[in-house]
């Protein structure tokens, strides 16, 4: 946890160094809240270890499903890649903690790249910085939505970041 904290306190800072905003810490220390789990109809984590611990804890009735470190459900990869400039990112609350302020900032640079945030909506970014039209938002799908596997079939990168793993 001290690890994680003394991480965003330094994403946080670097952040308000570039864009005079302060944000929060979100992520160090409490990664989901038990009522968090209990609102939830679904529930995907990282990995098979998370799944059994979720699947112990009482009053969670959602039906909990493990991903791969990639992100992606072995299904779901790709087995050739195009010359898209298209990249994913797939994430929730803790934006500057995960670097998406990062990525914002560098595919704002870059006209050709096509950024699909997913996860989080443009508004909750609203009062920290400002987005280009080559960002696209689609608020929080399922793994198992037909959009999410359209985005997938498109993008060549899937990113994720975080300050502290």
């Amino acid at each position: 946890m001290e690890f994680s904290l003394i991480n965003e306190k330094e994403r946080l800072e670097s952040f308000y160094k570039r864009h005079g905003v302060e944000g929060s810490i979100e992520r160090s220390g409490t990664y989901y809240r038990h009522s968090d789990l209990r609102l939830a109809n679904e529930i995907v984590c990282l990995g098979e270890l998370h799944k059994k611990h979720i699947r112990e804890l009482p009053d969670i009735t959602a039906v909990v499903q493990s991903v791969n470190p990639s992100g992606l459900p072995v299904e779901m990869k790709k087995n050739s890649f195009g010359v898209s400039q298209d990249v994913l990112w797939f994430g929730s609350r803790g934006v500057i903690h995960k670097g998406l302020d990062l990525l914002i900032d560098t595919v704002n640079e870059w006209p050709d790249w096509t950024l699909h945030v997913c996860g989080v909506e443009k508004k909750d970014l609203r009062d920290l910085m400002s987005v280009n039209g080559n960002i696209k938002f689609y608020g929080k799908i399922s793994i198992v939505d037909k959009k999410f596997a359209e985005l997938i079939g498109l993008c060549n990168f899937s990113i994720l970041l975080s300050c502290s793993e």
